[in-house]
């Protein structure tokens, strides 16, 4: 999904898989845990920032779940794909509150702060070393209250769950070995001055490297 010239049809199947992953595996409903606690206090539109957004199927059920509370919420997705990025656009037509482009998620285009709450969910296992540092950094560097990070955990168990969950599904593609939907995430409040350092589970050792390098880790 990563390479340039994919097949369009198959693109928007391996797609359609993640947002399966983030509906129904806890990425959605992680991201909607910890929102309320974020929002409170927050006056006119909140912004949020989806990192890597792919199909903006995060934005577009985070905009429904703020219009049953009458929130308003302006979503910015950025990917660096442009065939996802098309079919995003497609998928969101409806939903006037998200606005896609295309960037690198390593040069974020925004000042320190413009955003209220940044999100990166499934990203952070496509880098490496100093990429998820610099990746990090970013999130947090254009965050003004959080920024939440949901990524892979690697396993048999979880691959086979994965898997066994991707097989029902028709036209379902499976993961790589080893990964596994999303385990939890990591929530870091991004007050401006020294930061109150939180998590809502802690980063796995995979990941716990970077976020140390990052100085994120509390």
């Amino acid at each position: 999904m990563d390479l340039p010239g994919a097949d369009q049809d198959e693109l928007a199947r391996t797609l359609e898989d993640l947002a399966w992953i983030h509906r129904w595996l806890g990425g959605i409903r992680l991201v909607r845990t910890e929102l309320p606690p974020i929002f409170h206090g927050l006056r006119g539109p909140i912004r949020i920032l989806d990192v890597a957004t792919g199909y903006a199927d995060i934005p577009r059920a985070i905009v429904r779940w703020g219009r049953q509370r009458h929130l308003a919420i302006k979503f910015e997705g950025l990917d660096h794909h442009d065939q996802i990025l098309a079919l995003a656009r497609q998928a969101s037509a409806t939903s006037p509150e998200i606005r896609l482009r295309q960037a690198n998620a390593l040069d974020l285009p925004y000042p320190d702060g413009h955003f209220d709450v940044v999100l990166a969910s499934l990203v952070l296992h496509h880098m490496e070393g100093e990429e998820q540092v610099r990746l990090l950094r970013e999130l947090y560097r254009v965050a003004r209250r959080a920024v939440l990070v949901n990524d892979l955990r690697r396993g048999r168990w979880a691959f086979l769950i994965t898997w066994a969950s991707l097989h029902v599904v028709p036209g379902g593609s499976p993961c790589r070995a080893g990964e596994r939907p999303p385990a939890g995430s990591l929530a870091v409040p991004a007050h401006l001055g020294q930061p109150a350092r939180r998590f809502s589970q802690p980063p796995y050792p995979s990941r716990r490297s970077a976020v140390r390098a990052a100085g994120l880790f509390a």
